[in-house]
């Protein structure tokens, strides 16, 4: 450990040290108290002498320039004094000087105190007060120092004041003057009480714990607490709740006083999932729970046995991480607990939980320990009976031999007598079934009484329910021989029966008419079984089948396949059905239907498979011609869309198939079958705009004599899924013999996808013309012969002209290029156009940009995409092409890259590391740092991952934040150490999401930064070092006293082997936090010496070890001396606390009188210049540093711009 690099008296010298500063801090503060009152004191006596001299009018004379020159330094003295100074004149105690301190404090000024009395200010209490006061210091003539006076000042309240008063005498030797020094002390005074309040608190805790902790009893110790704690803090009612069994809900195992025992009595309780509990939330939240009122809580449920509850607090009883209840503490005031009183009922919950735990463990030892010496005379009865049982007596001997082993097993041996009925018969003693004073016990074999044993006194005695246990115990034992008996003899049966129903059973696996035969899976598949059938399909007897392979009959790649096979069929561990497979028999290549079957043993291995074979080749060859028909015709069906169909006249009813209802989008399944009522099909499947036009054709096929009449119409349909469709429907009817149409038979083709390709043509035709304008295209044709181009609205429009303007839609091309062809682009222009002339490739196509002037003079850009189209002898007698205006997204273009000039300058002012990487940690882009290079040059980085140049866990590091900001979508910052090739570098790193599967990354050295935070650091700890190994010697030394008093009763070896392998076990124990068991040499290897070492730690952080140690070599360490070790180094960890707490409260006491001296001095300045430079210099001293600064954003009026 780092600790260890330096030695105690280093340690020790550095607490020294520490100690004296702190010592030299005190004397400090108590010096400037001190020279504070001596500076008052010579104050005092200087406006003493001032007045005494005031009076003789001849020193006045001789000393007048002088005395006027002092008289103005005492002036300015009294008035810039930090505390109250007045005078009052002797006789009537009327006010005749008031410093500005007094104004401050009182809030009257000097005018309205010079000539008025107390009477004029103060309540007529304070008043008198102050005039006895007076009077009893002119009277006795001395100094009166009054340490606490209260006075009512105008806008501050009541403030306390340390005053001091004395006479000033005239030339006449009696009282003239009363002078009068008062300082504020009311904070300070508050802070005094607050810290004695503290720490009578946690006197008070101290007690309490120490009071409980020596109770065993776990009901008395509730009680004792819940009392305690209701008096020592003058609660209303205090009461703890212990969890149930089930740990689900909170039962009141203690109340103070009365009603505390009422409520127990009545088996309070509260579930832990009860929302507005306030017991159940300090539970689920492990922490202490604070209501000030509870009146104001909406769902307080008040109770008629405290009806004066008007604060309540829960705190919870933890022990190491088991809670095991609540603490709850209740008030009849209002506002009555603070956050000290969390803080200290939990420190006492603490305790209280260390004493519950002890007292629990006491208790289940005293009654492991009862149970224990009752069950050695029951478990030696069951021992002997077991060994009987062992020699596997035949029943009757067994039965005989208890019923004379249970009487010396009983209490009254002498008076016992034993009887055990089974089967009608009694063995033993018959008169124990008659006599009256005797327990029975059932014997019984899976629920069935099969006997009964007796035990039985010949006088009066009573049993022992430790004796009613035994012979029920006896009776288990011999009712479960007697079935294992019973059971090897039904076994014994059992196979008798197997054989004849293995015989049985040959003989019908012979005559089934499929092939059956099984394989041994533990004996490398054998075959087991081979029926007759196989026989015959295979040609190979069962004698020259059985105890063979596959690989014995098949060559190795077929046996591999059957292997393989048999294999599947086990691991899938049910039925295996094999449909058709081809299998080879003496009849030629053949289909069979398998059914594989895996058996399994009693422990779940497989034993055997089971495997039957159906010759099934006729029954396919049938199927398959019936299926290749069926295929055919639903292949016409399906590939002309359709399906016939029948009605019938007198039902009314449609018959349909199934491609009738995939043509609708639904299944007979789906409709209810395959007959369906005519107003149903109208009504769900046609067009309710259509239904007329049905319904009229159908009236017409109804109304024709025609016997050959048929029709075809279209119309619109409703699939089942919602969607519109077209069918063509062709039918004819069918007549009886007098002419009638019983019924019609037709086929119904679905056209939609024909009406479909109509509509889209349509539809395209009219939005070629829409996507022209929308595109900003416009078609063009050039005549090679002519020189005229053709151009049509579109185009113009492009030009912002129209075919009126232009004289038509011809144009010379000298003429377009004049007019609209940009003169800085007419050359580019007609390059292209002399390419297209010589081309000799009859498909040559060009395109090219040119910027263009449109009719109304503004500019533009087009983009020229065109043809050539050639006669036969291949001369160019044409082009066609078409121009679409591009100006706005030059525009675009132009714009983007402005804005990509001005990113990258925002970019290149960002002095950190910028980079852009994938998902997986793939650098895409980099942009350097200003003030550090990268781990190699940013142009090698692009196509790396960061695991190929980072270390390893920086690199998953990385990764893994990189993977939770695509996660969330949000920031994510870390930082990391870096080694660098001239120093170690701090790195703080920010990854923000920006696309999908991207990030960006920023990373900043924050070396200087780190530095001076590990410092800082760094001694903090050494202090925090320091004071532990103080506490941490003292433990040791309280701890080694005990030791030598737990030893006492051995012999003391100092062994230094063991000594040393002591000190190494402490040393592990405060390293991993854990308890350390030791059971002698042959554990540790180099002390015969048992230890136990429990670690003491504090807030989370081991402070020392406490170690328990024994001579004797065999002794072994029960896991309730364990439990007591941890326990007790729990308690000096609390015990710890406590000390701390007081040094904390002391210590702030300390930084307030700082305080309070600090401003008492600012007070004392005359001006802000003089406030300012006080302030720094008694802070710089404060805090201990040589150089303190101050700026000021707004100069103040009269201060120099030098601070």
């Amino acid at each position: 450990m780092k600790d260890h690099q330096k030695t105690k008296a280093e340690l020790l010298q550095e607490l020294a040290e520490l100690r004296q500063e702190v010592a030299r801090l005190k004397t400090a503060a108590a010096d400037c108290f001190e020279l504070k009152q001596q500076k008052n004191e010579t104050v005092l006596a200087g406006i003493s002498l001032d007045l005494t001299n005031h009076n003789s009018v001849e020193d006045l004379a001789k000393r007048a320039a002088e005395l006027e020159e002092a008289r103005n330094f005492l002036n300015s003295v009294i008035e810039n004094l930090p505390v109250m100074l007045f005078v009052k004149e002797a006789e009537e105690l009327r006010f005749v000087r008031w410093n500005k301190a007094g104004e401050e404090l009182t809030g009257f000024t000097q005018e309205e105190f010079i000539g008025k009395n107390d009477y004029d200010f103060f309540p007529s209490e304070e008043a008198n007060f102050f005039v006895a006061k007076d009077r009893e210091v002119l009277n006795e003539g001395k100094l009166l120092d009054i340490p606490a006076e209260p006075i009512q000042t105008k806008h501050q309240g009541t403030r306390i004041l340390h005053t001091r008063k004395i006479p000033i005498y005239g030339s006449d030797g009696k009282p003239k003057y009363l002078l009068g020094i008062s300082e504020d002390i009311t904070e300070r005074q508050q802070a005094e009480e607050a810290l004695a309040k503290r720490v009578a608190e946690l006197q008070t805790v101290a007690q309490v714990g120490t009071a409980v902790t020596t109770i065993l009893d776990v009901n008395k110790l509730l009680q004792e607490v819940v009392d305690l704690t209701k008096r020592s803090f003058s609660l209303y009612h205090a009461h703890v709740y212990l969890f149930n069994e089930a740990g689900d809900t909170l039962v009141l195992a203690a109340g103070a006083g009365e009603v505390g025992r009422q409520m127990v009595k009545q088996g309070w309780s509260i579930p832990l999932e009860r929302e507005h509990s306030l017991v159940a939330r300090a539970a689920r939240s492990r922490q202490g729970v604070v209501v000030n009122d509870v009146r104001q809580e909406p769902d307080f449920f008040p109770n008629p046995l405290l009806p004066h509850t008007r604060a309540e607090m829960a705190v919870p009883l933890i022990v190491g991480d088991q809670l095991l209840g609540i603490l709850d503490a209740q008030a009849d005031t209002i506002g009555r607990f603070t956050e000290e009183d969390v803080r200290l009922q939990t420190i006492l919950a603490g305790q209280v939980a260390v004493a519950l735990q002890n007292a629990r463990s006491f208790s289940q030892q005293q009654q492991t320990k009862l149970m224990l010496s009752k069950r050695i005379n029951e478990l030696d009865c069951l021992n002997d009976i077991g060994r009987e049982i062992a020699e596997a007596p035949s029943i009757p001997e067994l039965l005989q031999w208890v019923t004379e082993r249970i009487p010396p097993a009983m209490q009254y041996g002498e008076l016992c007598m034993a009887a055990i009925e089974y089967e009608n018969q009694i063995y033993g003693r018959s008169e124990a079934v008659t006599l009256p004073c005797q327990i029975v016990h059932a014997l019984r074999i899976g629920g069935e009484v099969v006997g009964r044993v007796y035990i039985a006194y010949t006088e009066k005695r009573e049993f022992l329910n430790e004796e009613s246990a035994l012979i029920g115990g006896i009776a288990s034992r011999l009712g479960g021989y007697i079935e294992s008996r019973r059971l090897l003899e039904q076994t014994r049966e059992a196979q008798a029966e197997n054989q004849r129903q293995k015989e049985f059973l040959g003989k019908i696996i012979n005559i089934l008419p499929v092939g059956l035969f099984a394989k041994d899976v533990k004996d490398n598949f054998r075959f087991s079984i081979w029926n007759a059938r196989m026989e015959e399909m295979f040609g190979v007897k069962a004698e020259d089948m059985l105890g063979k392979t596959d690989y014995d009959y098949s060559n190795k790649e077929e046996a591999d396949n059957y292997r393989q096979a048999d294999l599947a069929a086990i691991e899938a561990g049910q039925v295996i059905d094999i449909p058709v497979e081809k299998i080879t028999t003496v009849y030629g290549p053949r289909l069979a239907h398998t059914t594989k079957l895996p058996i399994f043993d009693s422990e779940g291995k497989p034993e055997t498979l089971l495997v039957v074979l159906e010759d099934i080749t006729e029954h396919k060859q049938v199927e398959e011609a019936l299926r290749e028909n069926q295929a055919r015709l639903s292949e016409a069906l399906t590939i002309a869309q359709l399906a016939n169909w029948e009605f019938d006249v007198a039902t009314q009813t449609f018959t349909f198939n199934d491609h009738f209802y995939a043509l609708l989008r639904t299944t007979a399944e789906q409709e209810g079958g395959y007959v369906m009522p005519a107003m149903q099909y109208a009504q769900k499947f046609v067009h309710p705009e259509d239904a007329p036009l049905v319904g009229m054709e159908i009236q017409k096929s109804l109304e024709a004599t025609d016997p050959n009449y048929s029709r075809e119409l279209e119309h619109r349909i409703i699939r089942a899924d919602g969607s519109e469709g077209y069918i063509l429907v062709r039918f004819r009817v069918v007549k009886d013999e007098q002419g009638r149409t019983i019924k019609t038979v037709g086929a119904n083709q679905d056209i939609t996808e024909q009406k479909q390709a109509e509509e889209a043509l349509r539809a395209s035709q009219e939005s070629l013309s829409e996507a022209l304008k929308t595109a900003k295209l416009a078609y063009w044709e050039f005549d090679v012969a002519t020189q005229m181009f053709t151009f049509n609205d579109q185009f113009y429009a492009l030009l912002h002209t129209t075919a009126e303007q232009e004289g038509g839609y011809l144009m010379p091309a000298m003429q377009y290029a004049q007019k609209f062809v940009h003169p800085d682009e007419a050359y580019l222009v007609g390059l292209e156009i002399k390419k297209a002339l010589e081309t000799t490739d009859p498909n040559y196509r060009g395109e090219l940009e040119h910027r263009i002037i449109r009719a109304d003079g503004s500019e533009g850009y087009i983009a020229v995409r065109f043809r050539v189209v050639k006669d036969e002898q291949g001369r160019t007698i044409k082009t066609v092409g078409a121009n679409q205006d591009i100006s706005e997204r030059k525009q675009i273009d132009e714009a983007l890259r402005a804005s990509e000039a001005r990113q990258r300058a925002l970019l290149n002012a960002i002095p950190d590391l910028i980079m852009r990487l994938s998902g997986d940690g793939v650098y895409l882009d980099v942009k350097p740092a200003r003030d550090f290079p990268t781990i190699v040059p940013p142009e090698q980085l692009i196509g790396k991952n960061s695991f190929e140049l980072l270390p390893p866990e920086l690199a998953q590091q990385r990764q893994n934040y990189i993977e939770q900001a695509l996660k969330t979508g949000e920031i994510q910052t870390y930082e990391h150490q870096l080694e660098r090739s001239d120093r170690t570098a701090y790195e703080e790193v920010r990854v923000i999401p920006s696309g999908k599967n991207e990030v960006l990354m920023t990373i900043r050295d924050i070396s200087e930064r780190k530095q001076a935070d590990l410092e800082r650091e760094r001694l903090l700890a050494e202090v925090e070092a320091a004071y532990r190994q103080y506490v941490r010697r003292e433990w040791n030394q309280f701890l080694g006293e005990r030791q030598g008093n737990w030893r006492i009763e051995h012999q003391v070896r100092p062994v230094e082997a063991a000594a040393e392998r002591l000190e190494q076990l402490q040393n592990e124990v405060m390293v991993q936090g854990k308890t350390k068991v030791i059971a002698g040499a042959k554990d540790n290897g180099q002390t015969a010496d048992p230890v136990i070492v429990a670690p003491i730690a504090l807030r989370g952080q081991v402070i020392g070890a406490l170690s328990l140690q024994d001579i004797d070599p065999d002794r072994t360490w029960t896991e309730e001396e364990k439990a007591l070790v941890e326990t007790v180094s729990e308690q000096l960890a609390l015990t710890i606390e406590n000390l701390r707490l007081v040094d904390d409260t002391q210590k702030q006491a300390t930084r307030e009188q700082l305080a309070r001296q600090i401003t008492d001095k600012l007070r004392a300045a005359p001006d802000v210049d003089s406030i300012i430079e006080t302030g720094l210099a008694e802070l710089g001293k404060a805090l201990g540093v040589s150089r303190t600064y101050l700026k000021l954003t707004t100069k103040p009026e009269g201060v120099e711009p030098s601070h």
